[in-house]
This record gives C-alpha cells, structure tokens and sequence, in this order.
C-alpha cells in the first residue's frame, strides 16, 4: 500500500522515537480524515512481519473504530494473524499476535490477553487524567506481565478539558507528542475538503445552562434546542442552504431532540431519519450504509458519527447542539474533511489534488452552527486548546466578535474587513445592536493568514479562473481570480491601452494582440500563462490586493477556466 509522504513522515517518527529504548510513551496527532487508521495498520503489520515475535494490542472504546482499524491492518495485510475481541462485535479472540479490543471487554482480562509488547490506544484522549479507569488498570496489569511494556497514542486533540495537554501533570501516562500533523498542512495540500461557514438566523441560548463535569448540562442543553420556535426558525434558516447539499449531517443532544429534527427535516421535504447509541447494531449499519450510498439525504445523529465512521459523501454539518469541549467540536467538524476526488487529475501533486477537489462533487462543506461553537473554541485550523487548570478554578466562557457579510451571509473574524466570498467591504456592527444572539454561527470556521495578522505574502497559484463581473452601479471588469492552495484571491481589471493593463497582458502572453475589450480577454484568456505565485498585500481599509507575479519557465497556457459572470 502506498501511503501519503506526511503519512510515511509519522512512521519514521514512531520509529525514531521508540528506537532510543527510553522507556518513554509517545503520542501521534493526526486530525480526522488523516488516515489514523492506515497508519496504524501499516505500523502494527510491519512490525509483526518483520519481528515475528512481537505481540500488539490496539484498543478502542466504540466498535465502529474496533471494525474500521481491523480492516484497515487486514488491508495492509490480508494474511495478518489478527483477531477481535469486543463483545459489541460478538467476537472473542484473545491468542492473536495482533488483537483489536473493546477496552470495556478485556481491561479485566490482561492474564487472558497474555504477554504484549506494544499497546496502541485510539482516541487517547479519553484516558482518565487521575491515572484511574479501564485503561488504567488493564495498563498497571499488563505491565505486571511486561515491565517493559510500550504504549502508544493515537488522537487528533492531544488535551483534556479536565487537565489539559496529555503530557502534563504527575499522573500522565504520555511523555512526548512523537509526531504532529496540522489540519491547515493537509488543507493546503488538497488531502482535506476546505470548509465554509454561513451565519443563519437562529441560534440557542445557552446562558445560564450548568455545566457538568466541564461541559454543558445535556438536559438543560436540549431544553434549549427543543424549543418548538427556536427548532422551527433554525431548519427555515438553513434551507436554503441545503438545496445543493447532498449528504447532511445534523448532531443533536438527545435522542428526543433528534427525532423531532428529523420530523422538522422530512416536513420540509428532506428524508431525515434519527441514529444514536443505544439502537441495535443491525439497524445502525443499515441507516449508516444508506446515508453513505446517498439513499438517505439526512442523519440527526446522537453521539454516534462523531467518531469511527468513514463517510466521504457528507457535505453539509448542522451543529444543533453546544459543546464546551475542543475535542468534540473538532470531531464533529472533521465529519466533513475527507476528499471526493474528481477522476483525471493527477493526484500525486499538491496542484492535481487541489483541481481534482475544487471540479469535482465535493469541492467544499458547509458548518451551519447554531450553537455558538465556533465563537467558543476558533477557527478549526487554530482550536484554542484548554490549559491544565488549578483545582476550583472555573474556567471562562469564550465569545468571539464576528461580521457577517450582508451580500453573501459569509461568516469572518473581526479582524476581516472584506468578505473573502464576494470581496464587499464588511461592517462592524457592535455599536449598531445591543445583542447578536439573534445570528447562529457568526464567525470563520477556517482561520487565514491575514486574519492572523499577517503581513504581504507570496501565495503559490494552483489554477486561474477569469470572468467579466458587474459591480453596483452597472460597471464591469474583466476579474482575474487565484486559487492557492485553500485560498483565493481576486483582482478586477478594465482592458484598455493603459499601461498597467498592456503590461499585464504582455507578461502572460506576448505573442498575441493585447484585448481591449472584456470580451475579447475572455476569449484569448485560454491563452494566458498562469503565475506560479503571486504576492497578495492586506491594506489599511482590509482589502486583499494582489501586487506582484512570479512566472516559471514551466508555466503553460491553458491552466485556467472562464466563466461568463461572476
């Protein structure tokens, strides 16, 4: 199996990092849709294949991640001598060199389990930060039977809400993160779907739920969002969104709150039907299998796909609930990162990647947060990890200042002055109204160089589109826009005699006659080399300009498309 460089980059760092004999325990961070799975796979088979000797446990806590990691290391290996041991699963094989288990099933069963050299924990994160529990005490036993026991982690969000980082503190059971892989790296790179945010007009008023061991009350929470008129206002809201939205996914509370999402969503004319935990294995995968072929639009689902399920297909995250942990919003969002990639581009580059997902059926997915998540926790590139906080200390609630676009509904950080979207300029509103709890998610759910603060910045162009776009007040111009990597970047231009536009021209095609018209730079636009960078500057008034170009020998003609309007 051929993985992905970043993939082969983790591998190497588990093997640097155990090879020193240490005696230390490591973790890997990998975000969803990463291939936590196969990378897993791979190490767990090659170091069985080459040391034939070694005997590896994996442990997870729901089946579905049980059945998914399986697979993928009888993927990596079809002859492997794996076994399951889950009672979930209704398989009990323990005497495997490589098992994958339940943790409820076996973390009384360690003499069962035997000798074992290397214990991988999925979705370390849930691991007791007072060095008690299930992992805990399968830990201290297997480690009776094996002082020189390894463990390793596997998670996408290395903290807890109760301690904080999960290297931190006398009781931690991980020494060092071992390897790291970031979400905007892998955006960039076109192995993950870029997301969208849009504000809706409705959203959940939390204040006053308590909160129960750091996150919000659920009965208290699904009070809130079962509120007829609230619920009603929220999926009018969206509608209009989900007209080209094919794979829906809407996480509630509770499973009340769910069933009457799914009433909301079929009176609505969108087939909906409710999955949650404590429904029967055989019925689950039927409603999970149906959602994934696209034969059920909608899912209202309650603490079941946030983890261990694979479905590339959805497009579209309705956030009908509140969340005061980092985690469970990043997993919830990451629903939506993994790739449909459209067939003939070439996916070994970083610019056949990008293409292949922009054409093809899923070039983005949507967030619709009623909630309030998004202002709590940041943008998903740039969560704001929880701090080991001192015993008694209440930690603050976050609310974030947002802008809304008035002409598309986009949603950006304060600190945007111009919607990325549509280019119009955006307005500070807070001295406008008294209270914004009238706007579900307001804010970006992707955080931006520049909303970073960042200054001038030379952008690699992955593809060129051109179009001729009317702004108000009738004018129109010939509009150029860049797609780097995740982000684009758009200038306006009036073909004429000028310098400025006889300059541009002739640095992308000087073999031709230069258009002095709009439509007929669209027409020889086929015929423009594309940049291979630009430098795109953020001025005083928050609008992105695009100040110089830099060309390659290698850049050719034909790299772009055209549209008629924009």
């Amino acid at each position: 199996m051929k993985l992905r460089p970043y993939q082969n980059k983790v591998i190497d760092d588990f093997y640097n990092y155990y090879s020193t004999g240490n005696g230390k325990n490591g973790i890997l961070v990998l975000p969803t849709a990463a291939g936590k799975s196969i990378i897993c796979g791979k190490l767990i088979t090659d170091i069985v294949r080459i040391f034939p000797n070694q005997r590896v446990l994996l442990l997870s806590h729901v089946r579905e991640l049980i059945s998914q990691n399986h697979s993928k290391i009888m993927l990596c290996w079809p002859e492997a001598p794996a076994g399951i041991y889950s009672a979930g699963l209704n398989k009990r094989q323990s005497h495997h060199p490589i098992v994958s288990a339940s943790i409820q099933s076996v973390y009384k069963k360690a003499n069962m389990l035997g000798h074992r050299d290397l214990v991988f924990i999925d979705e370390s994160h849930l691991l007791n930060s007072e060095g008690i529990g299930m992992y805990r005490h399968l830990l201290k036993e297997m480690m009776i039977i094996n002082p020189k026991l390894k463990v390793c982690g596997l998670t996408a969000t290395p903290y807890r809400m109760d301690s904080g980082p999960l290297t931190a503190g006398e009781n931690a059971l991980f020494n060092d993160i071992i390897s790291e892989i970031f979400i905007s790296d892998l955006l960039d790179e076109g192995y993950l779907t870029p997301p969208i945010s849009k504000a809706s007009l409705a959203q959940a008023d939390m204040e006053g739920v308590k909160r129960t061991a750091g996150e919000f009350n659920i009965k208290q929470m699904a009070e809130r969002f079962d509120q007829k008129a609230f619920m009603n206002a929220a999926l009018d809201s969206d509608l209009p969104y989900f007209a080209d939205r094919k794979c829906i996914a809407l996480f509630c509370p509770t499973i009340e709150n769910a069933q009457h999402v799914a009433e909301g969503m079929v009176a609505r004319g969108i087939a909906c039907e409710v999955i949650h935990g404590d429904m029967g294995l055989i019925e689950r995968e039927d409603k999970l299998e149906r959602f994934r072929n696209g034969q059920l639009r909608a899912l209202a689902s309650v603490g079941v796909i946030t983890t261990g399920t694979d479905i590339p297909g959805i497009d579209c995250i309705v956030l009908l609930r509140a969340t005061e942990s980092p985690g469970l919003y990043q997993q919830i969002v990451g629903r939506g990162f993994r790739v449909v990639y459209a067939e003939g581009y070439d996916l070994e580059t970083k610019e056949g990647r990008l293409s292949s997902i922009r054409n093809g059926p899923k070039p983005n997915f949507l967030i619709l947060d009623h909630g309030a998540n998004i202002e709590r926790h940041g943008a998903i590139t740039h969560v704001e990890k929880p701090k080991a906080r001192v015993k008694g200390e209440r930690r603050a609630i976050l609310k974030a200042d947002v802008r809304i676009c008035d002409f598309c509904r986009s949603c950006w950080p304060m600190e945007v002055t111009v919607c990325g979207t549509c280019m119009m300029e955006l307005v500070d509103k807070r001295d406008m109204t008294a209270n914004l709890s009238i706007n579900a998610s307001n804010a970006d759910i992707m955080g931006t160089p520049f909303s970073r603060g960042e200054k001038a910045e030379w952008f690699g162009v992955d593809e060129v589109q051109y179009s001729s776009h009317l702004k108000k007040g009738g004018t129109e111009s010939f509009k150029v826009t860049y797609h780097c990597g995740i982000m684009q970047f758009n200038e306006w231009l009036k073909p004429s005699v000028t310098s400025r536009w006889l300059k541009w021209w002739k640095d992308r095609n000087s073999d031709i006659a230069v258009a002095v018209n709009i439509r007929d730079a669209l027409h020889d636009s086929v015929l423009l080399k594309r940049p291979s960078s630009v430098l795109v500057f953020k001025n005083k008034q928050g609008y992105y300009e695009v100040m110089d170009y830099e060309f390659n020998k290698s850049t050719k003609a034909h790299t772009g498309s055209i549209a008629t309007t924009a």
